[in-house]
């Protein structure tokens, strides 16, 4: 076997959920979207968190990078739910900088992931991911609350 033949694997495992948008729609339209979010937001945290231990298996590691997959792909559609329904009106602007944000995160990662590993072991790169997934869905949080104070109506998905 070839030895790349596991990351290959690892690889074709992150895309097998590409088709969860499709179904995070009907579940945004039934729990709403802050649920979703709030949902993949925490299994992510946890996935991630968990990294250190399920890497040490091929079939550990592959149920990790699905529901790595499950959670990212599985945001697309309940955020992009919830900022046209905070501002219909802006919402081309909004899903722009959305799309842009995630492109400055991705960037930015790998810094931080190089960083990481000049001061940690790289099997703790799971951790440090979890500490900014939990720290994503605090600021999520805090500009709903941010949000609510000001009186403005927030949909109640």
């Amino acid at each position: 076997m070839h030895p790349l033949a596991n990351d290959c694997n690892l690889v074709k495992a992150f895309s097998i959920p590409l088709v969860i948008p499709l179904r995070s729609a009907s579940l945004t339209d039934r729990y709403g979207s802050r649920c979703i979010i709030n949902t993949a937001i925490v299994l992510a945290a946890l996935d991630f968190a968990l990294m250190p231990w399920s890497s040490a298996s091929l079939a550990t590691a592959l149920l990790a990078v699905v529901v790595w997959g499950l959670c990212g792909w599985g945001l697309l559609v309940p955020q992009q739910h919830r900022l046209i329904s905070l501002s219909p009106a802006s919402s081309p602007l909004l899903l722009g900088l959305n799309s842009a944000a995630v492109y400055v995160g991705v960037s930015v990662s790998g810094i931080i992931g190089v960083v990481a590993m000049t001061w940690l072991d790289r099997y703790a790169l799971g951790l440090v991911g979890a500490v900014f997934i939990a720290a994503a869905l605090l600021v999520a949080e805090w500009a709903r609350l941010r949000i609510s104070f000001r009186g403005e109506v927030i949909p109640a998905s």
